[in-house]
């Protein structure tokens, strides 16, 4: 607390030290371009003076407030960010089908299985867990959930599914109009992750190596 006073005390300081000092030195231009420098236009410029240090300080001291206002809006919406990944974590490894479709995905994807896993039993289930990715893209694309915090958390869940081949010819290529959110996700988050040096689950079969991948995310 007193570390935060004390960088307070000084970012005042700063401000209102600028700010007074340029409004002196406006104040005593002007003030010499229309009455000539002399003793007595110095001596008004000394009443003006105290004017110059409150209007310094006021300064200063809203804008202090602007930027602690801003700091605290910033840690509010980090708190609101963590709160809602919690939730959606939970609402996910709660869902015995969500689990159930990671599981296949993960077989297909690191352990080479071959034979089908979307079947008319559960391909209800596939639809769901996509359409569970999908909720997320207009928050991701409009800047409301940060990359950087949800990355280590969904990035795995994404990838292994929009990159899944079978997923892909079953579902994401046949309505890709229902899934434009996965689309503009993935080429937002690929970028992100290239740009990361972080390796992307399953690129051999990379959605954006679709022909028709940039119709839909843009």
């Amino acid at each position: 607390m007193k570390n935060k006073e004390k960088s307070a005390t000084i970012y005042i300081i700063k401000i209102s030290t600028l700010v007074f000092v340029i409004s002196l030195l406006l104040s005593l231009c002007i003030e010499g371009v229309l009455n000539g420098f002399s003793l007595e236009s110095f001596e008004l410029e000394i009443a003006d003076m105290a004017n110059c240090i409150i209007t310094a300080l006021a300064t200063g001291l809203v804008l202090w407030e602007l930027k602690e206002n801003k700091n605290i809006i910033e840690n509010e919406n980090k708190i609101k960010e963590a709160e809602f990944m919690l939730q959606y974590n939970q609402s996910f490894i709660q869902d015995t089908n969500m689990t159930e479709v990671e599981n296949l995905l993960e077989k297909q994807c690191f352990y080479e299985l071959t034979s089908e896993i979307i079947t008319d039993e559960n391909h209800q289930k596939f639809v769901n867990y996509l359409v569970y990715l999908e909720s997320i893209a207009p928050l991701v694309i409009k800047n409301i959930l940060d990359l950087e915090y949800i990355d280590d958390l969904m990035a795995y869940r994404f990838f292994i599914a929009v990159n899944n081949p079978e997923l892909q010819e079953k579902e994401l290529f046949k309505f890709p109009e229902y899934y434009k959110g996965c689309f503009k996700l993935y080429k937002k988050w690929s970028q992100y992750r290239n740009k990361h040096d972080l390796k992307i689950p399953m690129e051999d079969t990379a959605l954006n190596k679709w022909s028709d991948f940039s119709k839909y995310s843009e």
